[in-house]
């Protein structure tokens, strides 16, 4: 299978580019990217595995002429939706183009959240890759939902700052204000909520945090339930819900950190507290630049091509 990606230099292009490289059977065709066309990959990570490995600065016409199988969209928010229509192969959105959408085109979208939706995945011929944020919540909230314990739930995620992008976080503004720094962001309008919505209903409060480190994400949720005395019995829904879904982790009253899912390709929810007034407590943890971004499409890629799901994930 050869596959392609558009956008290549940006934080989660890179980390696709790894995980592409290092571990499946897919072929590399393009690793487009218009602003360090030319450029050694490594220029932008010197950790980079291949040395000598640079990124092609490839028209669409060209990229449609390379008779890719896939392509993956690693661009702004706002280009993936100009672009995806004019391919004839699967397409995997890294935006927040496609989020909400059933077609693009003549193209069938489904959304990109493995753990709830993979039939339609497969089946699909565009795959909105959900939003970091958005998978964080949804995922810690899943287990309630199914039965029907949730009343309301707050969700209250800090984030390492590469969710920002490469040309935002290199600006020295940007760099001086996260320095010993964090704040809170789209108090009531971040474009992931419509993610959230759309899954949980408006059963839900989210604010999203910047922390001063480069990746990571944590997700503390406090749930009311309808029934306070389920609360017991909620640990074992969670590990019922997600058996046999291998990037998710279950563990238990352990609570996970920022660093517990780090250069991780899962998502853990842990804690489990329950207070007398029925609420209940969860902490969950992803990378986002991979279960957030890069290994949760790779992911979607293996539901669209055929392969087994953890291809080039787990070993």
């Amino acid at each position: 299978m050869n596959v392609g990606i558009v956008g290549a230099s940006g934080f989660a292009g890179l980390e696709l580019l790894k995980l592409l490289l290092q571990g499946h059977d897919v072929e590399v065709k393009a690793l487009n990217s218009q602003r360090f066309a030319g450029k050694k990959v490594s220029s932008l990570d010197q950790t980079f595995p291949s040395k000598g490995l640079r990124f092609t600065g490839y028209s669409i016409e060209q990229l449609i002429d390379l008779d890719l199988d896939l392509v993956f969209l690693c661009l702004p928010h706002g280009e993936a939706a100009k672009l995806a229509p004019k391919f004839g192969c699967k397409v995997i959105d890294l935006s927040a183009d496609h989020r909400g959408v059933k077609e693009a085109g003549e193209k069938r979208v489904a959304y990109g959240l493995p753990e709830l939706f993979a039939d339609e995945i497969r089946r699909a011929d565009l795959v909105a890759n959900p939003g970091c944020y958005a998978t964080a919540c949804i995922l810690s909230a899943l287990p309630l939902t199914s039965k029907g314990w949730l009343k309301r739930t707050v969700f209250d995620c800090l984030s390492g700052y590469s969710g920002a992008g490469r040309e935002k976080t290199s600006a020295p503004e940007f760099k001086a204000r996260v320095k010993d720094n964090a704040w809170a962001y789209d108090l009531t309008g971040h474009r992931q909520v419509p993610e959230i919505q759309a899954v949980l209903g408006n059963r839900f409060s989210f604010t999203p945090h910047v922390v001063p480190l480069f990746r990571g994400l944590l997700c503390t949720q406090h749930a009311a339930l309808k029934q306070p005395k389920a609360g017991r019995d909620v640990l074992k829904a969670y590990e019922a819900f997600y058996k046999g879904k291998p990037f998710v982790q279950v563990w238990g009253k352990g609570c996970p950190d920022l660093a517990s899912a780090q250069g991780k390709p899962f998502f853990a929810v842990g804690g489990f507290e329950g207070k007398e007034n029925g609420e209940l407590v969860t902490v969950g943890s992803l990378d986002n630049l991979l279960k957030g971004a890069a290994s949760q499409a790779v992911q979607n890629m293996n539901l669209l091509l055929g392969f087994p799901e953890g291809k080039g994930l787990v070993e």
